[in-house]
């Protein structure tokens, strides 16, 4: 940083600043006795930001200066919006690594501790409310926490492990940028989608994939669509979840997975073009 002049008044030396600011020059002001020092960041700027003090004192008052200091604050206030968005997206790793996960993913620890539970303790017939039912069914009695209850039962180990594993993988980076409650609000909506829609159209399953690939859904397109959002997802990872996804088991609740993608994926989108602040 190059101190390139002094000026008699606050005022002056402050529209100088404003006005180099407009021409992408970073400069501040500071108090040198009675007078007040104009110094410039970027060594590569100095020589320009000489010439330009020097046409400054010949006429500081001139339209152009005073015009400049709308912009000015125009800018400060553009930037200002910017760096509290990068903030936000900001994770401290100290805070992070100092706190147990149970308080930093909460939702997505939960529900896969619960998954599990269901899943141990389910040999006792003591889920029949979590249980799935025709959609018909689900009206007649009124029932609808079973589109969403489904999500928490699984038919074996395998298809457990495997979901609680990608569930937990993607659901933590979720929770950590975009905060409990829009998280929670995510999977219910991927829950009641998927849900709804393969119980139309297939009829009833079970288990938690249709929200995961909901997530995987949101992730992929945040990595790819919107890098500022923090989001990672190697092509590598993102090619073994895909192909996974395309092998057809009878067996499967396709409908379920593939609404969740979309939905997820929808959603991701949602902000990043229509760019609402309220949207998750």
């Amino acid at each position: 940083m190059r101190q390139i002049g002094v000026l008699t008044t606050q005022t002056d030396a402050e529209r100088f600043v404003d006005y180099l600011l407009t021409l992408k020059v970073d400069a501040r002001v500071d108090s040198d006795g009675d007078q007040w020092a104009v110094w410039v960041r970027d060594e590569r700027a100095v020589e320009r930001a000489r010439t330009l003090f020097s046409q400054f004192q010949a006429s500081p008052n001139a339209p152009e200066y005073r015009q400049s200091e709308n912009e000015a604050r125009r800018i400060r206030a553009r930037e200002q919006k910017r760096q509290k968005k990068i903030a936000k997206k900001a994770i401290d790793v100290r805070t992070t690594w100092s706190h147990p996960a149970t308080k930093q993913f909460p939702i997505t620890l939960g529900i896969a501790i619960f998954c599990a539970a269901v899943f141990i303790i389910s040999a006792n017939g003591i889920n029949w409310w979590l249980m799935p039912l025709d959609l018909s069914q689900i009206s007649a009695n009124h029932q609808y926490w079973r589109l969403l209850t489904p999500i928490f039962l699984h038919g074996g180990w395998l298809h457990l492990i495997f979901n609680l594993l990608w569930f937990v993988y993607l659901g933590h980076m979720i929770e950590a940028r975009r905060g409990t409650w829009r998280y929670l609000i995510l999977i219910l909506i991927l829950a009641v989608v998927s849900n709804f829609l393969q119980f139309a159209m297939e009829g009833p399953s079970i288990g938690i994939s249709g929200v995961v690939c909901g997530l995987f859904g949101y992730v992929w397109i945040k990595s790819v669509c919107d890098p500022g959002a923090g989001f990672y997802l190697s092509s590598l990872t993102a090619i073994i979840f895909l192909v996974s996804l395309f092998i057809w088991r009878p067996e499967v609740a396709h409908i379920a997975h593939f609404a969740g993608l979309f939905t997820g994926m929808l959603i991701a989108s949602f902000p990043i073009f229509i760019h609402r602040k309220w949207a998750l």
